[in-house]
């Protein structure tokens, strides 16, 4: 999977179009697998999030790792509030999450 098909894949498993991501497509070796073990990462926590068998400072601190190694923005559904979070995850003017690069307090 190239980097913007994760990206996808990512933003459908926020909007529960997906269920996640399997690890039979996972590239053998360098960036690329380090970028694609963080997506399937964050794609088991939405769902353990979800199913709250995680808190929400476990997602959110995922979710983090993830904006920053692909240096994106989603955009987050209803269920997911991150207003006052202290992990350095904002909205935009067009209604997508980012991360900062300061680091959390």
């Amino acid at each position: 999977m190239i980097k913007e098909q994760i990206q996808e894949c990512i933003q459908r498993i926020l909007d529960n179009e997906l269920g996640g991501i399997s690890t039979n497509n996972c590239p053998r070796g360098g960036i690329e697998k380090y970028r694609y073990m963080t997506a399937y990462r964050l794609s088991k926590y939405v769902n353990f999030y979800r199913t709250h068998r995680i808190s929400l400072d476990d997602f959110l601190i995922s979710l983090r790792n993830y904006l920053l190694v692909f240096q994106t923005a989603v955009r987050l559904p209803i269920d997911i509030d991150i207003t006052d979070n202290k992990y350095g995850l904002r909205i935009d003017s067009g209604g997508l999450c980012y991360a900062t690069l300061n680091l959390p307090d």
